[in-house]
């Protein structure tokens, strides 16, 4: 194979891969809003999604708007809400944070409700 060739083939592979972490993290803020009586589709909307899951997770429209401008400092906060607010700890918190489109699917396909309160 020539380098141009693996380049578009890594490329490809890249590609694809970021859509099904799309696809998957659409799905499950779909569910998870639909659950709480937000708008279902902007959990589709690339940046609003995460605007929004703040949003819901701190109860704070600033935390939520920071969280796009320093998302990786925190987004540990929001990972903690959001475990805190479906009944988990610290363990679901930290898969939250490093797995979040998977948990988007626990969180939106779980029986349990988001309680602010947590």
């Amino acid at each position: 194979m020539e380098a141009q060739e693996l380049v578009t083939q890594g490329t490809n592979t890249y590609a694809g891969s970021g859509g099904a972490m799309f696809i998957l993290i659409a799905i499950g803020l779909y569910m998870m809003f639909k659950k709480e009586g937000i708008t279902p589709w902007y959990g589709i909307i690339p940046i609003f999604n995460i605007f929004r899951v703040a949003k819901m997770a701190t109860g704070e429209t600033i935390l939520a708007v920071l969280t796009i401008f320093l998302f990786p400092f925190l987004w540990v906060y929001v990972s903690y809400r959001l475990a805190k607010g479906y009944g988990h700890g610290i363990g679901f918190a930290i898969l939250t944070y490093f797995f979040f489109p998977v948990m988007a699917l626990v969180y939106g396909f779980s029986d349990k409700r988001f309680n602010p309160n947590a």
